[in-house]
């Protein structure tokens, strides 16, 4: 599926949670706008993208697009729903940090404003890298000829940093032919559990719960461990 066409998904999945076309939405950490753009395809006309660094494209007539920091956003108790999509929420910020993001948007949601966002499931990653009680690697080789009549071969790792600072690292590499050719590690990724979450939204005044994917395939949208919150402003 195109990156366009996730989107949408998660488009239909926060209509059908409430998002209506009179509402004013804001779309943190917008990146090229495509979220905006469907929305304003949809009728939607008070539509706000914002993140640190330009759009990748022109932005539609009825979409406003703020250049800024997440953690001083520049408005009032203006917006109905907020949108935080593409792991956002636990990509790269400590919980202090998502404590004074969760902050500023409740600041600027109306009584009974909604947010919507999606999060690594850490129950469901430490549940599946773990065995007998005890946490594994998880290892993966894949072999395949070449048309030379040599071998490709994939390897990957994914391995959990418990318990102070919850993170998940990944690593690839590439052989062919035994030679090495590709090799890749990714950043940690932070995940929480659902007794974190519920502790942070809960702390933030937020009453959340977690909703079905947008699509029933993993492959399509987020990965195995991806689960989307709908998470609700719960005073002024």
């Amino acid at each position: 599926m195109l990156p366009e066409e996730q989107d949408i998904a998660e488009v239909d999945l926060a209509i059908s949670n409430g998002l209506q076309t009179n509402h004013r939405v804001l779309d943190l950490g917008c990146g090229p706008g495509l979220h905006c753009l469907d929305l304003t395809r949809r009728g939607f006309q008070n539509v706000v993208g914002m993140d640190i660094s330009p759009p990748d494209l022109t932005m539609a007539r009825d979409i406003s697009f703020v250049r800024g920091s997440w953690f001083k956003l520049p408005f009032g108790q203006s917006f109905d729903f907020v949108l935080l999509l593409h792991s956002m929420f636990d990509s790269s910020m400590d919980p202090p940090s998502i404590d004074r993001l969760l902050s500023e948007i409740k600041r600027v949601l109306k009584p009974g404003g909604k947010l919507l966002f999606d999060v690594t499931d850490g129950d469901k990653l430490i549940q599946s890298h773990s065995h007998n009680g005890k946490l594994q690697d998880r290892v993966a080789e894949y072999q395949n000829p070449t048309k030379n009549g040599g071998v490709l071969i994939y390897r990957s790792r994914t391995w959990l940093k418990l318990p102070e600072n919850l993170r998940y690292l990944h690593e690839q590499q590439w052989l062919k032919d035994g030679e090495l050719i590709y090799e890749n590690h990714h950043q940690p990724l932070k995940f929480y559990t659902g007794v974190q979450l519920k502790d942070m939204l809960d702390k933030a005044g937020f009453q959340f719960r977690q909703l079905p994917p947008p699509i029933d395939d993993d492959s399509i949208i987020g990965d195995d461990y991806s689960v989307f919150i709908l998470a609700c402003k719960t005073s002024s």
